[in-house]
């Protein structure tokens, strides 16, 4: 889940104030669209984020977000997508938030192809859209799954687009099956003025989202998500950290 809380961005460069409110409609019907897919498919999240995090520039939250998650493997590779909705609108939907990537295989080849697309909407503007392209490398240590990804990015708005970004997801389960452990781990070079109102140059990014889960059975789980970032927030530095309550339901 990227639990993007977005804020001030309506005086900044990258913001598009128009069709905000249709945009949304339209993402918001495509989503309803291809809910038969995530029935079908994975999982629903429901985090509760009411923590005013670390920092004392971290701004408070008091919303719930809703995750749907959809992965799927075939003879070619696998697929994987997901979309965060924020409600912290007056219980409506304040951010509508889309990640979409594909590895695939070729023959034995150690290295598959990584493609990704990330991108979405807030009341006042948009999440400009991010589109990724490099390696992805899977293996296991132990019983602990691991993909790492390098990838050149290009980001719509940007002033200077050569970035990178580099990511590790994981997954390991304990207690027989009772108990497990999911995340990932990012970080890219972007446009410091993407951070700042005053910025120039380039800055890095981190941002993490460790999820720990009591399985109760094989439908339904309970846990946390722990999110951590590090220059992500608009005019907000240094690390933030954001603690989440959450269930989760397998279909």
């Amino acid at each position: 889940m990227y639990a993007i809380f977005i804020q001030q961005y309506s005086d900044n460069q990258f913001t598009q104030h128009y069709y905000e409110s249709k945009r949304m409609k339209k993402l918001v019907l495509g989503i309803m669209i291809i809910w038969p897919m995530v029935i079908y498919g994975q999982n629903l999240q429901l985090h509760y984020d009411g923590t005013g995090g670390i920092h004392s520039d971290s701004p408070s939250r008091d919303f719930v977000t809703a995750t749907f998650d959809f992965y799927k493997m075939d003879d070619h590779g696998s697929g994987w997508w997901f979309v965060d909705f924020d409600f912290n609108d007056h219980s409506e939907i304040s951010l509508a938030y889309v990640e979409i990537a594909r590895d695939q295989i070729f023959g034995t080849f150690p290295l598959r192809a990584h493609v990704e697309f990330n991108g979405g909407l807030f009341n006042g503007g948009v999440i400009n859209n991010w589109y990724h392209i490099g390696a992805m490398k899977p293996f296991t240590i132990q019983d602990f799954y691991f993909d790492v990804a390098l990838m050149y990015s290009y980001k719509t708005k940007s002033n200077k687009h050569d970035d990178m970004k580099f990511s590790i997801n994981y997954s390991y389960d304990l207690c027989n099956g009772r108990v497990s452990m999911i995340g990932f781990f990012n970080i890219w070079t972007q446009d410091t003025a993407m951070n700042s109102s005053t910025g120039t140059g380039k800055t890095i990014c981190l941002f993490s989202e460790p999820q720990f889960w009591y399985n109760i059975n094989r439908s339904f789980s309970v846990g946390s998500e722990l999110e951590l970032s590090h220059n992500y927030l608009f005019d907000v530095k240094g690390l933030q950290l954001y603690p989440t309550l959450a269930v989760r339901y397998f279909f």
